[in-house]
């Protein structure tokens, strides 16, 4: 596709040599990262950050060839034609270390559409968007001359000057005089002048000849004009002048800049690839389709027809999605005190009932350090003015049982002497005996670890020592968490073998990083190898430490809907937010597809509970809950208890149950594995919907009552839909309504008669999930009314 003044291309720098544009040039790293040398400084602009460089600015880059960058250029001439305003209003539009991230958001939208549709040569939309941006641009992100930073500032009030500005540094070229200008400003020339010297801090002449000579210096490393050339196109008299004036900016002759620059950046070559043809076809299929899901022909087709006989039911079907469930609370035990906390666990648990309430590196200090009278009597163990088995009655008065981690190094650094710890951690167990709701204490789980390698000797000790107060104060039981070094390292367990009996459970984290590997989408069987190597890895360590119980519990987990890799705390606090929050967006045909490739592997999985306060600055609702507004996690939860019973049929897109009663309900699901908060996958993001059309045999014949219910209605997710809404004032009942009734799902009740089959019709917009329940009515066909 063919536009006089206009280039959009996807290209691999190595190197690039110091360089100015005639024109604008709007760069987007799809992948990898770019250095870019730009207004004398350096700097990485990263995978999705946009950068707009004005006309004639010097800027040159370099790169590793694991990277494709997005680069858009506009001439001057065609600026000329269609937005003169841009060639004299400075652009100021660079992403890179800007937390305000959503404002480029539209930008980036735009270039990676103009990029599809210039791959598929539709040039008359390709113009349409290029308009629309060059408006964004002038609308949003130029800025009038006059409140440019330089010299305009500081001929600001003084109207007169600010024109002769103006007019010299967009018509330098032409032939000037003092007497011109002074003619502008209605002055004579001797009052021009003194008024010019006073505010500019120079003479005009001299100020007219830096101004040449700037742009001859642009031209001197952007062409290959010959001085002489460049003198005439510069405005000056010849290439004598030229070199005086450059002399007078430089120090260095005009010759002497461009071999001086050229030799600093290497030979001048410009080292790059254009990629835009050998990733045609790819990008163009991916705008069609972001996931690959299957090797079968429905993978090349938006419209999948699947049969499924349910008269041929396994013999010994596998129960759905029947693990224990965690709810994981960071701020300790304390948490249960918080109102936020308290409403938000009281809202999950009437409709998910969770098993427990994960205590992450649970630390007795916390519980000791409000005491108010030693470890006396009963109830003298104090939380926040009440008693410790009152705080625990929280818990199981929800039907929370607790799942308690205590960390060996985190003991050794809290009490050195630790005997004071055992102490208390007898103290403790008397507080849980001591509890009304004995069944749920007798429930209690106890998760013993060791962050620091350096504390691994110590560990059998700690071990036994836990496990005989277990036993002879109160039971509870206990389990190992596998840290990650442990599996990396490989070293065994100290004492393995007397130790490994005393575990009756073991707890793990899997956090698969998801690399781009030189592609768009990853596939779903690759994210879900991640887990099962993962888990391979955990289960052989056990072995190796004879450690024989088949009780997995993973304690923490990231699919797509939150960060994409595990950090260190350090490395989170140094992380910008807007970059680890751009991953948690709703993703719910992911999380339920992974916890169902996670049935049979682990039997809990934990599920993360975080509340705002009202005083917050939402930069992202999804990150957090308030009231009855849910994770997305947790919104897969009501759709994985809907499937509860028999697994009948366990495709990758399609699971259908059966529940004692006789009724089925079936989950169709596209897992895909795009982005929307990134710019190159938003296209097709926007576009991604599969129809589904199912034939369901073996049915007893009559009337079947179906309720069709479709999670993540709107593929855009809820980002969209919460810029639609403005200012997040959760504080607002109305704003909070509009939160809630934004991922509830749709609702459609209606009747089908069967005689041989019953057909189910789902439109699956990105990531969603769509839920039939269908029950055989049992009443006279006159007594249904819907």
């Amino acid at each position: 596709m063919q536009i006089e003044g206009v280039s959009i291309s996807l290209k691999r720098i190595r190197r690039r040599a110091l360089y100015a544009y005639q024109g604008i040039e709007c760069i987007l790293p799809l992948r990898g990262q770019l250095t870019v040398e730009w207004n004398g400084c350096s700097f990485l602009l990263e995978t999705d950050h946009v950068l707009v460089l004005n006309n004639g600015e010097l800027h040159a880059f370099s790169g590793d060839e694991n990277h494709d960058i997005l680069f858009l250029q506009i001439s001057d001439g065609f600026l000329l034609r269609s937005c003169e305003e841009l060639l004299t209003h400075p652009i100021t539009c660079c992403s890179a270390n800007d937390k305000e991230q959503e404002r480029y958001y539209q930008i980036k939208r735009i270039l990676t559409q103009m990029l599809f549709l210039a791959m598929k040569e539709e040039k008359t939309e390709f113009l349409s968007l290029l308009f629309r941006l060059l408006n964004i641009l002038r609308r949003d992100y130029s800025a009038p001359p006059a409140e440019a930073p330089g010299l305009l500032s500081a001929v600001s009030g003084v109207p007169e000057l600010e024109n002769v500005l103006l007019y010299l540094n967009h018509n330098y070229q032409e032939r000037l005089t003092l007497a011109d200008m002074a003619a502008m400003t209605y002055l004579s020339p001797q009052s021009f002048s003194k008024l010019f010297h006073k505010k500019v801090g120079m003479g005009f002449l001299a100020y007219l000849a830096q101004v040449r000579a700037e742009a001859a210096a642009s031209k001197l490393l952007s062409t290959d004009h010959t001085i002489t050339q460049i003198a005439a196109e510069t405005g000056f008299a010849n290439s004598k002048a030229l070199t005086e004036a450059f002399r007078q900016s430089y120090g260095l002759t005009p010759g002497d800049y461009r071999n001086t620059h050229t030799l600093a950046l290497g030979t001048g070559e410009v080292e790059e690839a254009d990629v835009t043809e050998s990733l045609r076809s790819n990008f163009l299929s991916l705008s069609m389709f972001a996931d690959e899901l299957s090797e079968s022909a429905a993978r090349q087709s938006s419209h999948i027809e699947c049969r499924y006989d349910l008269s041929h039911c396994p013999e010994h079907p596998a129960q759905a999605f029947s693990f224990a469930r965690l709810v994981l609370l960071d701020d300790g035990i304390c948490s249960i005190l918080r109102q936020d906390v308290r409403e938000q666990l009281e809202i999950i648990q009437q409709d998910l009932r969770f098993d427990y309430a994960l205590i992450d590196r649970f630390s007795l200090s916390e519980c000791t350090n409000m005491l108010s009278s030693g470890f006396g009597a009963p109830g003298a163990f104090t939380l926040e003015n009440l008693p410790l088995h009152h705080v625990l009655n929280a818990y199981f008065q929800m039907g929370l049982a607790l799942y308690l981690r205590l960390d060996l190094s985190a003991v050794m650094a809290a009490y050195p002497e630790p005997q004071a710890f055992y102490t208390r951690f007898t103290h403790f167990l008397r507080e849980l005996c001591q509890c009304p709701l004995r069944a749920m204490a007798e429930k209690t789980r106890l998760e013993l670890g060791c962050s620091d390698p350096a504390h691994l000797p110590h560990f059998p000790y700690f071990a036994r020592q836990i496990s005989y107060l277990t036993h002879t104060v109160f039971p509870c039981a206990v389990g190992l968490f596998t840290e990650e070094w442990m599996l990396c390292s490989g070293q065994p367990l100290p004492q393995a073998g007397q130790i490994a009996p005393l575990f009756r459970f073991a707890g793990f984290n899997a956090f698969p990083r998801h690399e781009f590997d030189g592609r768009v989408v990853l596939d779903a069987a690759s994210h879900l190898d991640k887990f099962t190597r993962k888990i391979e890895q955990v289960q052989l360590f056990l072995k190796a430490n004879q450690i024989t119980t088949q009780d997995l519990n993973l304690v923490r987990w990231h699919t797509l809907a939150g960060k994409s890799e595990t950090r260190t705390t350090a490395e989170h606090k140094q992380t910008p937010s807007s970059n680890i929050e751009w991953g948690t967006f709703f993703r719910s045909a992911i999380i339920l597809q992974t916890l169902d490739h996670l049935r049979g592997w682990v039997q809990g999985i934990t599920f993360p509970c975080r509340t705002i306060s009202k005083e917050d600055r939402l930069p992202s609702l999804a990150l957090f809950l308030m009231s009855d507004i849910k994770r997305p996690a947790y919104f897969v939860l009501e759709a994985a208890r809907r499937l509860a019973g028999d697994i009948l049929v366990d495709d990758p897109n399609i699971i259908i149950t059966q529940t004692p009663r006789g009724s089925y309900t079936v989950a169709v699901l596209v897992p895909n594995y795009a982005n929307p908060r990134l710019s190159l996958d938003r296209h097709y993001v926007e576009h991604e919907s599969r129809s589904f059309l199912l034939h369901l045999t073996g049915l007893p014949q009559g009337l079947y009552t179906i309720k069709r219910l479709s999670y993540e209605k709107n593929h855009s997710g809820i980002f969209e839909r919460m810029r639609e809404i403005g200012l997040m004032d959760i504080s607002d009942p109305d704003v909070n309504q509009r939160l809630k009734t934004i991922i509830q799902p749709d609702l459609y009740l209606y009747s089908q008669r069967v005689t041989e089959e019953l057909i189910l019709r789902a439109e699956v917009p990105f990531n969603a999930i769509v839920l039939f329940e269908v029950q055989r009515n049992t009443t006279p066909d006159n007594a249904n009314r819907i």
